[in-house]
């Protein structure tokens, strides 16, 4: 699931932001352990931080630029096992740099409070629509919507209804994009279609 940044402790919100991230939400995985583990790319490093909850202590462990290598071997880039994530802590994991992309890990009495609602009541317009603002850029949902055979109108319509159940926001421009909700309503579709399999 997605929750948004502001719903988060602020030591958490801190942690997430020295390393780059500046989105609106995060990606949040319950488990009781996690390794710190990521393969990091070009221009890019893996980063771990384990948060205290209760204190906002954080320990940082960062990989190596580029990924792992025959020099060095810090935990981020060699460890793959998982560790059992403490209590009353978190654990945030990704990559930072040219690309940077953190996940939270999380215990599932922290995950709780953060209960996702019920499925959401879609038609087959607002679906694809959906799907096409999860997984393509602006120019790919122009392609999308012109192969679905959706008109203006219809497609108007679709966003306008999202908008009411709070799946996505539409600026004074027309610009849309997917809130938190609707991040979390496409996370079981597949990147192949609104109507494949996921």
């Amino acid at each position: 699931m997605h929750i948004s940044m502001n719903q988060l402790p602020q030591c958490v919100i801190n942690a997430a932001a020295s390393d780059g991230h500046k989105k609106a939400d995060i990606q949040v995985k319950e488990c009781d352990s996690v390794s710190p583990f990521y393969p990091a790319n070009d221009g890019s490093r893996g980063v771990c931080i384990v948060i205290n909850l209760e204190t906002g202590n954080k320990v940082r462990t960062y990989g190596s630029w580029g990924g792992a290598n025959i020099f060095t071997s810090p935990a981020v880039d060699s460890l793959d096992s998982p560790i059992p994530i403490p209590e009353s802590c978190v654990v945030l994991k990704g990559s930072t740099g040219n690309f940077n992309l953190l996940t939270l890990y999380a215990r599932p009495e922290f995950c709780q409070q953060f209960e996702e609602s019920g499925p959401i009541d879609l038609d087959e317009r607002e679906t694809s629509v959906l799907w096409a603002h999860r997984f393509c850029n602006s120019k790919g949902r122009k392609d999308h919507y012109y192969d679905e055979g959706l008109t203006a109108a219809q497609l108007e319509l679709a966003k306008s209804s999202l908008e009411q159940k709070g799946l996505i926001t539409v600026n004074k421009a027309g610009h849309s994009k997917l809130t938190t909700d609707g991040r979390n309503a496409t996370d079981g579709m597949s990147t192949l279609g609104p109507k494949a399999i996921a």
